[in-house]
């Protein structure tokens, strides 16, 4: 191994480190956050089990829907780089659940993406372009949110916008800005080599421009369904809630998961609890939500491992 190689594995355990350790100090915040506000942990307990199965059930076929949303969108952005390529949108599907089976180990929110990235490469004529996709689709996901927030906010009713578009809003967006977008644009920067750096390759992405807005719908779509997700399990702890007030809060609230976490633990349901408050929902019953919807997307994580581990996502 030379001085090169051992250079490398140096920077990339340092960096490691740098996220494990964000990571960490998120969750201890998130921890501190719950014993702060004082949130009755045998009450989200009790609001788990008295969630009906159906409701649960439900907001797993909707994940599923942007899961494959999530696929289709990545074989659009793929069919702009290589207009040849042969792979169906249920295989890019696989590889999606397989991604974010390794997005759970990497102490980082967007460690999916990186996933995503490698799992991918073999569709390319240049393996490179697979990390060009992924911040074509992570520039897409975030802007899509921005195009559905702000009319999902104006239609929940003028009594919540201060409450779910006020200060909450403002320091998502901020955490995003400051912590997740510089992490995730500096480490594909990295990784990537000269020929993505020069752009050749989003060029090429952005001359096929009906592929590239049907991505984009596609993207609003998928933000919509994982919205959903959320607000039906709410509806299903709190019948009464506005659907319009909910719907705006788990939109917004999606701001969260760009930032470090661990094992999906961290920023996410900490911003749904406080955005679902100001629609009237009770901690606890925003609490068992969040942890609720975790634990489907982490079962549906582990089917991703399980596929990859017997060779079905290639």
């Amino acid at each position: 191994m030379t001085g090169a190689d051992n250079e490398r594995l140096a920077s990339n355990g340092r960096r490691s480190s740098k996220n494990l350790l964000r990571a960490a100090v998120v969750v201890c915040c998130m921890v501190v956050w719950v014993l702060v506000t004082d949130l009755d942990l045998r009450a989200v307990w009790a609001a788990v089990l008295a969630l009906p199965p159906v409701f649960a059930g439900l907001s797993l076929v909707s994940s599923l829907i942007g899961l494959y949303l999530h696929a289709l969108r990545w074989r659009t952005l793929l069919a702009a780089l290589e207009p040849d390529a042969t792979i169906t949108s249920f295989a890019l599907f696989r590889r999606t659940l397989a991604g974010n089976f390794f997005g759970l180990f990497v102490p980082s929110s967007l460690g999916a993406d990186a996933a995503y990235g490698f799992l991918t490469r073999d569709v390319y004529q240049r393996p490179a372009d697979s990390w060009a996709v992924v911040g074509l689709a992570r520039a897409l996901g975030a802007t899509s949110l921005i195009i559905v927030a702000g009319p999902a906010v104006q239609l929940s009713g003028a009594s919540t916008v201060p409450a779910v578009a006020g200060v909450p809003l403002v320091a998502l967006v901020a955490l995003f800005a400051t912590v997740g977008l510089p992490m995730w644009g500096s480490r594909v920067f990295r990784m990537a080599p000269e020929r993505l750096r020069s752009w050749t390759t989003l060029d090429r992405a952005l001359d096929n421009r009906s592929r590239y807005f049907a991505a984009l719908l596609l993207s609003v779509v998928n933000a919509v369904a994982v919205a959903t997700s959320y607000v039906v399990l709410v509806v299903g702890l709190a019948p009464g809630v506005s659907i319009g007030g909910a719907a705006a809060a788990a939109l917004i609230a999606q701001f969260a998961h760009l930032v470090p976490s661990w094992f999906g633990l961290g920023a996410g349901q900490v911003a749904l609890v406080v955005l679902l408050g100001g629609v009237g929902v009770d901690p606890e019953v925003a609490m068992a939500a969040a942890m609720v919807k975790w634990a489907l997307g982490t079962t549906e994580a582990l089917v991703g491992g399980l596929l990859f581990a017997l060779g079905w996502t290639r």
